[in-house]
């Protein structure tokens, strides 16, 4: 042990005897620093004593050893003992899907119309981006969990007793725990790059993997679908309004033209009336040659009442039958006129609703097809495969990862012990 020497002291007080000491003078202050000198030398000295102490020396280094055997041999050892002793084999599906929807004419301009006229759609999709990120959401929500319970009793499968501890789910596990468990053995993500839904999959065996992974297809198939029937519905509840609209409109000037006929014992009153009309020239044909006859008869001399006379009575009766035809049609008793009138305002009021009940039919027509021409698809780019081999745990990796761990947890452990050796001294 290596003896310290005190501090030596560079000053020396002079004291003035003839006067008395007062409190706070330059002997007080000499006798307080002097303590304090004293006391550091002593804490000096029994650090001193317990730095080079053997056994205190003995001790750091077994207590370094024992650290350094922690973190460098027993971790590792440890982790390599469960990776490749005790860890259940999981096997990995990769499936990737693109959702899919047609451009409209009006983002395409009239080629593109043209095209979806024609029915060729393959080289008119594009990304549905909004839809992607909502199966995304949909298939990692409880809604999606349920369903695939139903499907393929997810929950179930993990519960295997002959897997691991850390790996299988809890026998006793309740929905909550299922649902956490599915979220951490399910990845779904989209690449912006090239708009696909990456989803992956994982089982204890391959034939699970893969029938969660086809599980998970359908039911983003479904989803999508629901998507197209929302979208088809919005889209034809106008359309089909106008229809029902036209529809009762022309029904309603039916039933009106029935009833004018039922009113009016005509069926026609358009041909009855030209009838009529008919029958007036046929007359007023009869009386002119009847007239002529008179006249040709008179030019001639001829005065005879037993031959003029039986031409005027039928002159006479020709007239009085038009008087009658035309006061059927236009005079005060029951005219013809009135009625045609109001059939024929009918009949136009019948042609206008049966034209705008053709025009609403062939708009419900061309919006069904467009609905159709616009429906998303799920296209399946990477089916899901069974894999020929167990991916997970990734033994090699794991180690690596573990050792690296290890190494840096060991190097700042020893920076905080140094650290505290430091301020203890």
């Amino acid at each position: 042990m290596i003896p310290i020497k005190p501090p030596k002291i560079s000053k020396v007080f002079e004291i003035d005897r003839r006067r008395p000491e007062e409190p706070g003078t330059a002997i007080d202050e000499f006798r307080e620093d002097q303590v304090e000198e004293e006391g550091i030398v002593a804490r000096a000295q029994r650090t001193q004593i317990r730095i080079y102490d053997p056994a205190v020396i003995r001790r750091k280094k077994i207590n370094g050893w024992l650290i350094n055997l922690f973190f460098l041999l027993i971790a590792p050892a440890i982790a390599a003992v469960y990776l490749y002793g005790i860890a259940t084999d999981m096997y990995k599906v990769d499936t990737v899907l693109m959702i899919k929807a047609p451009l409209t004419g009006s983002n395409m301009g009239g080629a593109g119309a043209m095209t979806t006229m024609l029915g060729s759609q393959s080289s008119t999709m594009t990304r549905a981006i909004d839809e992607s990120f909502a199966v995304i959401e949909y298939v990692t929500s409880r809604e999606a969990f349920r369903e695939l319970q139903q499907k393929v009793d997810f929950a179930e499968h993990f519960k295997n007793p002959d897997a691991d501890y850390f790996s299988r789910l809890e026998p006793d596990a309740d929905f909550e725990a299922a649902y956490s468990y599915y979220k951490n053995h399910i990845d779904v993500r989209y690449d912006d790059v090239t708009g696909q839904i990456i989803l992956t999959t994982y089982g204890f065996e391959a034939e699970t993997a893969a029938t969660i992974a086809e599980a998970v297809i359908e039911l983003s198939e479904n989803v999508v679908n629901s998507f197209n029937q929302r979208s088809e519905r919005d889209f034809l509840d106008h359309v089909e309004d106008q229809v029902e609209k036209a529809k009762a409109e022309l029904r309603r000037v039916e039933e009106e033209v029935t009833q004018f006929r039922l009113t009016e014992r005509l069926i026609d009153p358009s041909s009855d009336s030209t009838a009529r009309e008919s029958i007036i020239t046929q007359l007023l044909t009869q009386s002119a040659s009847i007239q002529a006859e008179i006249t040709n008869l008179a030019s001639r001399g001829i005065s005879s009442e037993q031959q003029i006379q039986p031409l005027r009575n039928r002159l006479a009766a020709i007239e009085e039958q038009v008087t009658r035809e035309r006061s059927s049609l236009t005079g005060e008793n029951s005219p013809l006129a009135p009625v045609l009138a109001r059939y024929q305002f009918l009949i136009v009021e019948q042609t206008i609703a049966q034209q705008q009940y053709t025009a609403a039919l062939n708009n419900l027509s061309n919006a069904q097809f467009q609905a159709g021409a616009q429906k998303l698809y799920v296209l399946t780019v990477v089916p899901p495969r069974l894999p020929e081999q167990a991916q997970l745990p990734a033994r090699q990796w794991n180690m690596f990862l573990t050792f690296l761990y290890s190494l840096g947890g060991l190097i700042v452990l020893r920076v905080i012990i140094a650290s505290v050796r430091d301020h203890m001294v």
